[in-house]
């Protein structure tokens, strides 16, 4: 009976690691060809897990519960996307996204320039 106790924990071990999957892909520039965007932010809403894209925008999110995140895709000057993603058992999803500039503008810009006053002592 111990034996089998033991070989029923081992199995319920093994069910509970296996049950993960994985999302990868490239965050490319919209604007600009395609080009692959480097060191571009990859989290998931509402955790602390996270990942940034290597230097050819190439990124994975490895070991993910079974389950749907709200995955955001940001880069400083360019728009921030998130896009829903379902993670299925031993499951590597690719997803390709292309991030276009971001359109934040000034509206008006001022420049004051102040003088200081001299004054001459007459000595």
């Amino acid at each position: 009976m111990k034996q089998f106790t033991i070989i029923f924990a081992l199995l319920i071990s093994v069910i509970s690691f296996s049950q993960t999957g994985s999302i990868s892909g490239k965050i490319t520039d919209k604007d600009f060809n395609d080009e692959p965007l480097p060191f571009a932010n990859v989290l998931i809403k509402g955790t602390l897990k996270g990942t940034s894209s290597d230097i050819d925008g190439n990124y994975i999110l490895e070991n993910l519960e079974i389950g749907t995140y709200q995955i955001e895709y940001s880069f400083v000057g360019y728009e921030t996307q998130t896009i829903s993603v379902t993670i299925k058992e031993d499951v590597t999803i690719e997803k390709t996204i292309s991030l276009g500039p971001s359109a934040a503008s000034l509206d008006a810009v001022s420049y004051t320039h102040l003088r200081a006053h001299e004054t001459v002592l007459d000595l």
